[in-house]
């Protein structure tokens, strides 16, 4: 396995390609994922794991004078993303968004897109919880995302990682590799974070979109 941050540093100029070319709904989830944000003048986005910014370009074209905060590992993937949106005046924490704090009712919506299914339900219980307090009253939370099509691909994913990860030397740091949960367990852990109401708003192959309110 590679280390997360390296593993996407060394993939930045295939990146969006690989995205829109060969990812179920590629073609189009970030065109859905923009039409899940209602437009709001100044809105206080939110990007956890904001790679390159793919998502952002269908959003700022949506809602120019939206103020955004993007955290991620991976240093190459978003001075790309800067390099996109020069006169934007993006703010990038090039942070853990697993670990860092989130503050208070500072955003009005939070978005994460390709990024959540590397981690635990343990820790996106934990994120989720994070995600809520940050978000304002009326806020909410966009999730797009591969899943697992039932619990026997999430268990055999998880049980490979795990064998991988004993051939590592620092079990502590991120991995990359792909275990994603099913559509089921994952609605259960935006639960446990505080969010109830929680829909389904697109589906392509096994990417799907959820939109979760505070």
């Amino acid at each position: 396995m590679e280390e997360m941050a390296a593993f996407f540093d060394r993939r930045v100029a295939e990146y969006d390609e690989h995205m829109r070319t060969e990812v179920d709904g590629g073609d189009e989830l970030y065109a859905q994922t923009a039409a899940c944000f209602a437009p709001m003048e100044g809105l206080r986005l939110l990007d956890l794991g904001c790679g390159t910014g793919l998502e952002l370009e269908p959003l700022f074209a949506r809602i120019p004078s939206m103020k955004v905060t993007g955290i991620d590992l991976s240093e190459g993937m978003t001075n790309a993303l800067l390099q996109k949106f020069p006169d934007r005046g993006v703010v990038i924490r090039l942070e853990d968004y697993l670990t860092c704090p989130l503050g208070e009712g500072c955003f009005d919506a939070a978005v994460s897109v390709e990024s959540l299914h590397h981690f635990t339900g343990e820790q996106k219980t934990a994120l989720y919880q994070k995600v809520f307090r940050a978000l304002t009253p009326d806020g909410y939370f966009v999730e797009c995302d591969y899943f697992a099509p039932d619990e026997a691909y999430e268990k055999a994913c998880r049980e490979e990682y795990e064998r991988n990860l004993l051939q590592e030397t620092d079990a502590s740091r991120y991995y990359h590799l792909d275990t994603p949960h099913t559509l089921e367990h994952e609605m259960e852990w935006l639960r446990r974070g505080g969010f109830t109401d929680i829909q389904v708003l697109w589906q392509k192959g096994w990417t799907i979109l959820l939109k979760a309110k505070k």
